[in-house]
Formats: structure tokens, sequence, C-alpha cells
């Protein structure tokens, strides 16, 4: 059964020797919301047959030039970070770093998950997801936000393997109409005004 350790196991990964080998990814999945929804970004991984035996994330959540308001990942406790793919089948160890772990904060979380015996000595194919980040927009929020695998506490990578990052980004809007259903706001709006004019003539006639 997979088992959940503490904050300390980042540390043992952050010391494991460099890149050995090539032909693995991390990609941040696109997403949209209105201003004051919830949301969850997934970050999604790949690696084929190269040898490893984790992968450690860090996702951050950076506003563009021009964006309004906050998109923030959900505070803990409770932990919400969820493990959404297992590329070592039940076996193993991983962890989740949410808000409440230090250095981890509302624009900083992270995920581990590795083999458990913290040596690259077997290969490893799977392709999928692997974490969702639960995120909120707030009611004032519009604009865009990349959500960034290199940050300032360390980058995200499939351990002893060279890995490609494909970061991606949450774009906020406000809550408007769809376009569907402009035509009938219009209408409405015409017929309200419309009878109030009739309301006024007919109070000045009397």
């Amino acid at each position: 059964m997979k088992v959940h350790y503490g904050s300390g196991a980042i540390a043992i990964v952050a010391l494991i020797a460099p890149a050995l080998g090539q032909d693995a990814s991390l990609t941040v999945s696109d997403i949209s919301l209105e201003a004051g929804e919830p949301g969850v970004v997934v970050v999604f991984g790949a690696v084929n047959d190269q040898i490893t035996f984790g992968v450690s994330i860090l996702v951050e959540l950076v506003p563009r030039e021009g964006s309004v308001g906050v998109v923030e990942f959900t505070p803990a406790p409770p932990v919400d970070v969820h493990q959404l793919g297992d590329p070592w089948k039940d076996a193993g160890v991983y962890s989740a770093f949410d808000t409440n772990t230090a250095p981890f904060s509302a624009t900083l979380n992270g995920y581990v998950d590795a083999n458990g015996t913290f040596f690259c000595n077997e290969p490893l194919i799977y392709s999928g997801p692997l974490a969702g980040f639960p995120i909120t927009a707030s009611g004032d929020a519009n604009g865009i936000w990349d959500v960034r695998m290199s940050t300032d506490h360390g980058g995200s990578s499939w351990e002893c393997v060279a890995t490609a990052l494909q970061n991606g980004t949450i774009t906020v809007s406000t809550n408007v109409p769809a376009a569907s259903t402009w035509g009938l706001t219009v209408m409405v709006l015409l017929l309200a005004i419309a009878a109030t004019a009739v309301i006024r003539r007919r109070g000045m006639a009397a």
C-alpha cells in the first residue's frame, strides 16, 4: 500500500544525483475560470522506459501584468492536494505539500511520489495524471496566471532523468452572460423600458 511521509522526505529527494537520461516530461493543464469560482490545477507526467525512482512537483501561481484580484491554492488544513495517478501501482511513498507546510503557501504547493527505494535502479513507463492542486479565484479576479514548475524554491522533475517542463495557465474572466444569452437579456431590458414608458404616459394622461 502507498504510504504518506512527512516534509523531511523532500530533502532526501533533492540530494539525488543529477539527471542521467532523457525522454521524460511534466505538463500543467491550462484551465479557465469565472471570478469567484474554484478549480483544480492538474499536473500530468510521462516517462518512457527511463531509470527513475520518483517524481518531484513544485507549482507556483504567478499573475501576469495587468491581472487583478487573487488566484491562490485553497488553504489547509485539511490537506487537499490529491494523488491522481500512481506510477508505481500502490507501492512506495508519497507526500502532498500544501499551504500549511513551510515554505509552501497560497501561491506555492508541492507533491512528491517515489517507489520507496530512493535509488535510480529500475526503468519506468508511465503516462497520465499525477497530482491535483485545488485553487480558487477571488470575486474580482480577472486576467491570466502562469502555473510555473520552476520556482525560487526549486524545480520539478522525474528523479535521475532530464525532464521537459510544460507550464500551464489559469485564465479568469468576470461573470458575464454567455454570448447565447445576450439576445434574451437585451429583449428583457427593452421590454422593461417600454413598460416603464407606458406607465408614465398613462400617469400623465390621468
